[in-house]
């Protein structure tokens, strides 16, 4: 007997045992269950569309720059990063250019963990 047979048989037996509002509570909870069990969409995997970097770039045009060639990525989970680069830059005089090449770099690592998470 297969273990689906055998939960069909044990769950009978229970369901016998049970007045008509525990059957039906019984019942709506296997149809939450079921309910649950739905297959997650499945994501469609984009590659990035990656702008040239000008020359001459500040670091929040190099932020919207990275952010429009990577708009696959979660922008929640991009801020707080790209704050802490704003921070550097502005508070430790770190040059723009240094801090954007930390953001490319950023930028392609989260899209690979993006690549990582949503293939199967």
């Amino acid at each position: 007997m297969t273990s689906l047979q055998n939960d069909k048989k044990r769950l009978t037996s229970l369901l016998g045992q049970l007045d008509s509002a525990q059957r039906r509570t019984l019942v709506d909870f296997a149809e939450f269950l079921s309910g649950k069990s739905e297959p997650e969409p499945v994501v469609e995997i984009t590659s990035p569309i990656i702008q040239p970097r000008p020359e001459k770039e500040s670091v929040v045009k190099g932020i919207r720059r990275l952010s429009g060639s990577y708009p696959m990525l979660e922008k929640s989970i991009l801020f707080n990063e790209t704050s802490k680069y704003m921070s550097m830059h502005v508070m430790q005089g770190v040059s723009a250019k240094e801090i954007i090449d930390l953001l490319e770099t950023f930028f392609a690592e989260q899209y690979q963990l993006y690549l990582s998470e949503n293939q199967e």
